[in-house]
Formats: C-alpha cells, structure tokens, sequence
C-alpha cells in the first residue's frame, strides 16, 4: 500500500492532513462567519472547530476568537512559524524538493538546447558555420508538436551515424513526457505531513470550445521525483552521445556556440 492509500485509509486522515478535499472552513459570504461542517457531515463542538482549524496548513492557517475569525496573511504567518526561512514557499515545501523540482527542470532545458542542436548539426550545419546558431534558434522556439515533427524528419539523417532508432524513441519520450515537464514548470506543489505531495495542475483533454478540465489527483512521492530525475539524466547522456557520434568535438563546440559571453557583473 503506498502513502497516499495509507493516508485514505486511516481514519484520522480527514481531520489530519492540511488539505482536506471538500473541507468547509467555516465562511459563508464576504467573511461572515458560518456553519463549519466536517467531513463526516456531523456537528462539531466548538472545541472541535479548534482542533480541526490549527491542523490545517500554515500558509492558510485559521485564528479562532471568541467573536472573530479570520485569516493571517501569508507573509506574516511564514514569518511567525518559520522564522528562519527567507521566502514564504519555503515553509510549504521540503528542501530537497525544490533542489530536485529545480534540477529536473534545468536537465530538461539542456536536454531540449541539446536536442535542437541535434537536428541542425543532422541536416549538415556546425557550429563553425555562419547560419548555424540562427537556425538553432528556430529549432529551439518550436512548440513541442513541431519538434517531435523535426525529430521524425532528422530521423532519416541519422542513419548515416547509426542512432535512428534511438533518436525515435527520444521523439517518443519527449511526447510521453511532457504532462511531466509541465506540471514541474506550472504545477503548485504543496507539503505534507505523510512525506508525499499534492500538486494543483490542471490539463484539458477536451478542446477549446468544449474544455474538459482534469485535476491531477496522483501524490508525487520521493520515489517519483527520484525516477523522472533519473530518466531526464539518461536522456540528456543519450543526446549528448548523439552529439558526439557525429564529430567527437560536436558537443564542446556547440556549448561554446550556445552559451552567451556576458559583462561579468561588478
């Protein structure tokens, strides 16, 4: 049994864990105070209330008062119960989270940079060459349907080095794989005292004009960060060895193309 089905099988979980799906605070209105209705749809004393509203997370974390009740704000609230921290999303998240969030999300971009000067260097541009970078920048801007498109294409090309087959399956992972990349650059992760996460992202498998929004309901363990960071590592290796097996110097040359001369800051 994994965290997550733990967590819904015990019974304390509903008053537990910091986001309770479908828990009523207690506001009806513009702030007025109203009926706080639990989970299991019971009455709770007034205790109670108390119990279950200092449970719920620090960045919404409720005040009771005899006559009042209201919300901190975030700012002041982070400051109060995290004193140490330098910014409010570091009271949500463990460390080692955003280390990793941060470090999937950098292989992923070397990996797309690699990619891109992947096929330009297929079609038969270097970096020596005058047009090189600029049609390495068109590669770089498409979208992602127009780059698996430009992978089924250089695909042909490389046969001649003898990594067709591999540069398929890299157009395959990079499709299979981009609710991933996604969700780690626009979805809100959120902490948990069971040492899981949720995540507020939302995908719409409808269209435009019939959208068919679906919230992802999955918890992302250690176990899954570990994995996708592992299999984006592979991958950048993988192209990075595509790379080389064109000319051995390939790689080194296009990262001195790429990477920008800047002022160094005073």
């Amino acid at each position: 049994m994994d965290e997550f089905s733990r967590e819904r099988a015990d019974p304390r979980a509903q008053t537990r864990r910091p986001f309770c799906r479908r828990q009523t605070f207690g506001l009806t209105g513009a702030g007025r105070r109203g009926p706080a209705v639990p989970p299991s749809g019971r009455v709770e004393t007034t205790a109670g209330k108390n119990r279950r509203f200092q449970q719920v997370h620090t960045a919404a974390k409720f005040f009771i008062t005899d006559k009042f009740f209201y919300r901190s704000s975030l700012s002041n609230c982070m400051k109060e119960q995290f004193p140490e921290r330098s910014t409010a999303i570091e009271g949500l998240l463990p460390k080692e989270f955003v280390f990793d969030l941060g470090l999937y999300l950098q292989t992923c971009a070397h990996i797309e940079l690699l990619a891109s000067a992947l096929i330009v260097c297929l079609k038969g541009l270097t970096p020596e060459n005058k047009d090189w970078f600029e049609q390495y920048c068109q590669v770089r801007k498409l979208s992602t349907k127009e780059l698996i498109k430009e992978f089924k294409e250089a695909s042909k090309l490389a046969k001649n080095f003898g990594f067709d087959e591999d540069l398929s399956a890299l157009s395959d992972w990079i499709k299979r794989f981009v609710q991933n990349r996604h969700m780690a650059a626009h979805g809100a992760f959120f902490g948990s005292p069971y040492g899981f996460l949720r995540v507020d992202y939302v995908t719409n498998t409808g269209s435009k004009k019939a959208p068919n929004f679906k919230r992802a309901t999955s918890a992302v363990t250690r176990e899954n960060i570990g994995e996708a960071l592992q299999d984006a590592d592979r991958i950048y290796h993988i192209v990075l060895g595509m790379i080389g097996r064109i000319r051995e110097d390939l790689p080194i040359r296009v990262y001195q193309a790429i990477v920008p001369i800047v002022e160094h800051p005073s």
